[in-house]
């Protein structure tokens, strides 16, 4: 019979390979999408919640930010997301599958993930880059206690 460990175990590398593939979309998304598609997009998005409320924080920096976006911000941002959704798919389908050699590259790209979510918190604190990091890092001990109980003996 399976542990709650386990089902979170499961559900997490789920939620991961999901984020993935949002990843790629979204790295596809901003890599074919021009930046005056991209601008009115953004524009057609926060008209509602601007026409409520004027200093709507989030919607007026989307549109800062997407007024300010350089094409090669945008590139770099592509390539990020496409470049990361792959590898986490990857990795989270190759962890469904229990291939033995996906266990430590998983944790060891999670815990870089961590690693540099801490750093731009450091600079700029972000609730969700907070809470992306907690998850992240509740599944690398996940998977490390997965590692440990299939090929190290039980945990």
């Amino acid at each position: 019979m399976k542990s709650t460990l386990d089902r979170l175990y499961r559900i997490g590398l789920w939620i991961k390979g999901v984020d993935g593939v949002l990843e790629m979309a979204g790295g596809l998304f901003l890599l074919f999408v021009s930046q005056a598609k991209l601008g009115q997009l953004v524009a057609f998005l926060t008209q509602r919640e601007l026409t409520e409320d004027r200093s709507d924080w989030i919607a007026n920096h989307l549109r800062d930010a997407v007024s300010q976006l350089s094409p090669n911000t945008k590139l770099f941002a592509s390539m990020y997301l496409l470049g990361h959704g792959v590898i986490k798919l990857f990795l989270m389908v190759a962890l469904l599958r229990n291939w033995p050699w996906s266990f430590r590259p998983a944790i060891a790209f999670l815990l870089v993930f961590v690693g540099y979510a801490v750093y731009r918190m450091s600079l700029h604190f972000s609730l969700p880059l907070l809470l992306v990091s907690v998850m992240d890092s509740v599944i690398a001990l996940l998977v490390w206690r997965e590692y440990s109980s299939t090929y190290r003996g039980d945990v």
